[in-house]
């Protein structure tokens, strides 16, 4: 698991990334700009309990905020599923701490499929 610190610099980088300033995320969270830029320093913890609130509003999995790449891959092994399971079940599939639609993984398949 992240450490605190990493969480904090990692809520961020996304933030930076994706072009939001301090008040934008601030306002999608419900916090205040100067609580939120105390999170980012690492001044102060993230609270863990509202964790899923940033990653709704970065567009990314908990897991992506909680865990190291290394962490998601051991999980991810370990929960090895059929892609049109995930497409018919609407499972959330990130790439890179974004989602893909279930319209592009539908594409992805068909251009994608071998002849047996």
């Amino acid at each position: 698991m992240r450490s605190p610190a990493d969480i904090s610099h990692t809520i961020a980088r996304l933030r930076k990334e994706q072009g939001m300033t301090l008040t934008e995320l601030a306002g999608k969270l419900g916090i205040g700009k100067s609580a939120l830029s105390r999170y980012e320093r690492a001044e102060r913890q993230v609270p863990v309990n509202n964790i899923g609130k940033y990653a709704d509003a970065l567009k990314v999995s908990i897991e992506y905020l909680l865990f190291t790449d290394e962490e998601r891959r051991t999980f991810l092994d370990e929960k090895a599923v059929d892609l049109n399971e995930v497409i018919n079940e609407d499972i959330p599939v990130y790439f890179n701490g974004k989602r893909i639609s279930n319209e592009k993984l539908r594409l992805f398949v068909e251009m994608t499929t071998l002849e047996d």
